[in-house]
This record gives C-alpha cells, structure tokens and sequence, in this order.
C-alpha cells in the first residue's frame, strides 16, 4: 500500500477541487480558494482513513464538499450556488430554459430535491457529478456504459421535471 503524501495530494487536486468544486459554491475566487484550503486541511487529517477503495478522488471531492456546507451552515449564511443547469438540459439552449430565471433555488433545495430521485438513478447522478466518467461508473456499480448513460440521462430529465413542477413552470 502506498503511503499517501498531502503535498503530493494537494497538487495533483487543488486545481481540479477548486475550479470544479469550490467555484461551485461561491462567485467570489478568494472565497472558493479559502474553501478550497479549509477542505483541504481537512483531507490532511482524515487521510488515515481513506481505506483503498473505490475513487480517491470522489473521496477528496466528498471532504472538500462536506467541508463547504460545515462552513456556510457554521456562519449561518444562505447556501448557494450556481447550478450546473446543462447537468438537466441537453437540448434546450441555457439561455431558453425557462427555470433559469427562477432565482429562489439553494444548494439545500437542490440536494432535496436530488433526493427523491429514485436510488439507482441518484447513485449514477451522483458520480457524474463527481467527476466519474460512464466506464468507471459501469465498473463501480457492475452496469455496462450504456445502462450508466441512460440512467444518467433519465436521472437529468427525472430531476429536470421535479425543479418545472417545484416552480410551477410549464
């Protein structure tokens, strides 16, 4: 087993973390890098935990999430984010879609919301957002590449028709 260095850890991640993860949650690039760093500390004194299994990267995007939400909860401020829209729509151009204008959406209502997606369609959901790619997802999960693609295709619509009728939008 190879012993698993931060330094190593850190710069191999932090670009990826930061851009595709913290930048997620904040517009301000100051702030993401300081949830970035926090997350980050974190990794460093939960690594004696990581047991060898499954995505080691998904594992540090996992921390580095969790650790964000630990801080915007601590100081009591609005969760938000801009939401990754073009995740549900494949067809409909962004700037056509008509649930973009609706400003009321939280990271809290869209993890709600997440959830009453059926389990094998969020599990695959999931991944993607994570980072997998359909063939280490066919892997993890003992699916082909093509069940992984469609379940993530129905999971997008699934959830895309979950946010138009939370907003009334039809």
């Amino acid at each position: 087993m190879v012993k698993l260095n931060i330094e190593d850890i850190y710069t191999q991640y932090w670009d990826k973390m930061l851009y595709q993860v913290c930048r997620k949650y904040t517009n301000n690039l100051d702030e993401a890098k300081d949830l970035c760093q926090n997350g980050f500390i974190k990794i460093n004194d939960k690594l004696h935990l990581y047991k060898h299994k499954g995505s080691f990267e998904g594992w540090i995007r996992t921390i580095i999430k969790n650790s964000i939400l630990d801080t915007q909860r601590k100081k009591k401020l609005p969760v938000t984010m801009e939401v990754p829209w073009e995740i549900i729509s494949d067809t409909t151009p962004l700037e056509e879609t008509p649930f973009l204008h609706y400003s009321g959406i939280s990271l809290i209502d869209i993890i709600h919301l997440k959830e009453q997606l059926p389990p094998n369609k969020l599990k695959v959901f999931n991944m993607v957002l994570d980072g997998y790619k359909h063939k280490e997802i066919a892997e993890e999960l003992g699916i082909s590449v093509g069940t992984s693609k469609s379940t993530f295709h129905r999971a997008k619509w699934s959830l895309r028709k979950i946010l138009l009728t939370k907003n009334n939008i039809e």
